[in-house]
């Protein structure tokens, strides 16, 4: 189970962060009453700088609650801070994206983004992780978490086997012989595909989020894949999609297969 460690001399930081570790299922660690962490623990925070020091020797992220500059040594966060200001700094932790200088009482109706990329292969977990930030405006840590990797399947899906054309008897055989990523490398160099592109579109709208993935690939029969037994998490493909249905309420795709879209209501 994941952990927080803190130190805080203010009750109202204790509780805050005592009540948010209880929504995400994670574990709150007080160094007032114990100094028994486990290697799950992502940050020690506290609003007492001397504390900060004294503990910099911990093999953790560390976080000052205070109005001070973030220096390389260590995060800071508002002395107001909130459950927003939390998520995103474990998100920054665990994926090391920026911590956005937001306003906790700011809420956005709607937003929506468009993105065009290339065959990144590697990069998906980066890219997915970046569009979804503002969603944790709007719900919990893990919870964003798993639309992600609804999500990552998707985007991985759509470049693996729309763009790059795999099939499912290719993936299989080169997983098999153990070489599977040398294959992928060679499919991203091929002057068939390196053209290819990927069309994003996530738009949040009446507490709905709406993401819709659309490659450059010749489609697939959608229909055959999710007929298959929904519990086969072992499935070389079709894995992606039986993932993004457990995590998402609605995930329906193009006549052509091409095109997949994902609804999740809050």
């Amino acid at each position: 189970m994941r952990q927080i460690a803190h130190w805080c001399n203010d009750a109202r930081h204790r509780a805050l962060i005592t009540e948010f570790c209880s929504q995400e299922r994670i574990e709150p660690v007080d160094f007032r009453e114990t100094s028994e962490i486990s290697g799950q623990c992502a940050v020690f925070i506290t609003d007492d700088k001397a504390k900060l020091q004294e503990f910099a020797s911990l093999d953790i992220h560390r976080c000052l609650i205070g109005d001070e500059r973030l220096n390389h040594a260590y995060f800071t966060i508002n002395k107001h801070f909130s459950f927003r200001s939390l998520r995103l700094l474990l998100n920054n932790i665990y994926h090391g994206t920026i911590i956005w200088n937001v306003t906790d009482g700011v809420m956005l109706d709607s937003f929506r983004h468009d993105v065009v990329t290339g065959n990144r292969y590697y990069d998906v977990e980066q890219i997915v992780c970046q569009l979804t930030v503002e969603l944790l405006a709007y719900c919990s840590f893990a919870d964003v978490e798993t639309i992600r990797l609804g999500f990552s399947e998707m985007l991985t899906n759509a470049i693996e086997h729309g763009n790059l054309a795999i099939t499912e008897e290719e993936k299989f055989a080169h997983t098999e012989a153990g070489d599977y990523l040398q294959f992928v490398d060679e499919r991203l160099k091929d002057p068939r595909y390196i053209g290819r592109k990927v069309y994003i579109t996530m738009e949040f709208k009446e507490l709905e989020l709406t993401l819709t993935i659309r490659d450059d690939g010749d489609g697939f029969d959608a229909k055959n894949v999710q007929s298959r037994p929904q519990d086969n998490l072992l499935l070389l493909y079709g894995r992606g999609i039986i993932i993004a249905k457990s995590f998402f309420d609605e995930v329906t795709h193009s006549e052509k297969g091409n095109v997949v879209t994902l609804r999740k209501k809050f």
